[in-house]
């Protein structure tokens, strides 16, 4: 088998952690010495379960024979963490998509981007502000990143097409899956455009509501800048501009009127320190000129996996509990209150990086829930 075959049968155990993958594969020094370990190294590493052990030792590869063969059929490209085309932007986020399906240009995820976002319920300004956005940036020479949604998304994705840029669709889904409901010529349309529509689900994954905050995170990991179109206090776009503060990127909301419900997710955003747009082109020139003048994509290097020295299986079986008992130390402190990652990291003194990489686990456990305050709470 490739590596990426190795890839797809290790993610479909099911584990929610993309971090615990890639730690496995640094122990085990590569994919492929994953694999083919025996009973008794996976217990020695103390990485897994009962469970998942019994499914490393089953060896059972039926599931990546026929997802190669279901990529093929829809000609979607099986991109992993360690491919010379895998984003780059994306290796920088706590917890990195281990595999990307990947439909059309596959080169598109190493260019300059900006994620465009905002409500499905947006009104015809908010439209014509993401539109003109995505165009402005568009002719800059970004490419426009978005989760292909009717109003702003679809808006923002549309008007850099139609300035003959690209995009880049990601989805909370299976490629084979049709949501948004009725997209396939959307779908089409950013492909043929140069553009690409992107997932790390398998395919056959329905969209769950579960599954959009692993979708954002995508989306805010992708870009340097995130901006917030349009939104209302309760819309889970916002959930990907608080994921983008959280990354170190920078955010920029377009006030509204102050008496619509759908510009005060905006307004809060501005408040916590997001940028104000007031100017679509102003906005656009300053924030090119702020970047290096003359920014080149460098060639990738698939970077080596070195392995560390092994620790014994009863120790590494002990930093597993403590791993447990720091999750239900941060679940403690959010049954008190809801608290930002950066929050719960200074109160329970662990790592930010950490924090954030054991949130997301948590939330797709359905243990936490990311508040479109950017504040989680426990379910």
């Amino acid at each position: 088998m490739h590596r990426v075959e190795y890839l797809l049968w290790l993610k479909h155990m099911g584990i929610a952690s993309n971090a615990k993958f890639l730690d496995a594969i640094e122990y085990f020094s590569s994919p492929e010495e994953l694999y083919s370990a025996d009973k008794e190294a996976y217990e020695e590493s103390g990485m897994f379960n009962d469970k998942e052990i019994e499914y490393l030792v089953n060896k059972d590869t039926s599931f990546v024979s026929a997802e190669v063969e279901r990529c093929n059929k829809a000609r979607v490209y099986l991109v992993d963490y360690f491919s010379k085309a895998y984003p780059e932007a994306l290796r920088q986020i706590p917890e990195p998509p281990l595999i990307l399906y990947v439909a059309g240009d596959r080169s598109v995820l190493n260019t300059p981007s900006v994620t465009i976002v905002g409500s499905r319920k947006a009104d015809s300004y908010g439209m014509n502000v993401s539109r003109d956005l995505a165009s402005a940036f568009a002719q800059a020479g970004c490419s426009v990143v978005s989760g292909m949604a009717q109003g702003i998304d679809q808006s923002a994705m549309l008007g850099a097409i139609a300035a003959g840029g690209k995009t880049i669709g990601v989805l909370c889904c299976g490629m084979d899956v049709d949501y948004p409901s009725g997209s396939s010529d959307f779908r089409n349309k950013i492909i043929e455009s140069g553009g690409a529509v992107i997932s790390e689900f398998e395919f056959g994954t329905p969209a769950l509501s579960g599954y959009f905050p692993v979708r954002n995170r995508i989306m805010a990991g992708l870009s340097d800048l995130t901006v917030m179109a349009q939104a209302g206090e309760k819309s889970g776009a916002l959930i990907t501009a608080h994921l983008a503060m959280e990354y170190g990127k920078s955010v920029a909301a377009v006030p509204g009127r102050i008496d619509i419900e759908e510009s005060k997710g905006c307004f809060n955003l501005i408040k916590d320190g997001a940028a104000m747009i007031t100017d679509t082109e102003e906005f656009v020139t300053e924030y090119i000129a702020s970047r290096p003048k003359k920014e080149e994509i460098k060639e990738e290097k698939v970077p080596e996996i070195k392995p560390e020295k092994k620790t014994s299986g009863k120790t590494a079986v002990r930093q597993g509990e403590n791993e447990s008992d720091n999750m239900l130390e941060l679940l403690a402190l959010l049954k008190k209150e809801p608290l930002t990652s950066q929050e719960l990291s200074e109160k329970s003194g662990r790592p930010f990086k950490w924090v954030a990489s054991t949130l997301i686990i948590l939330e797709v456990s359905g243990k936490v829930k990311l508040l479109p305050d950017g504040k989680y709470s426990v379910n």
